[in-house]
């Protein structure tokens, strides 16, 4: 799985295997600079798929 935008610490926007952005919820996943591959994903603690992309506009108004 890459994560492509963190949005805090623990959350962060990622890419799937088969290609389809998901939200991922983790303990210190937001920590390396982006994009990166997570590899063990035992790291993740939750998930959500079907991000709208209107959604995914508002993340650009957080700041870094």
């Amino acid at each position: 799985m890459k994560v492509i935008k963190k949005i805090n610490n623990n959350v962060a926007v990622c890419v799937d295997s088969n290609g389809r952005e998901l939200i991922a919820f983790g303990t210190g996943i937001g920590f390396k600079p982006v994009p990166y591959m997570i590899n063990d994903l035992n790291v993740i603690q939750r998930t959500y798929y079907g991000i709208n992309d209107k959604y995914l506009g508002l993340l650009n108004e957080f700041p870094l």
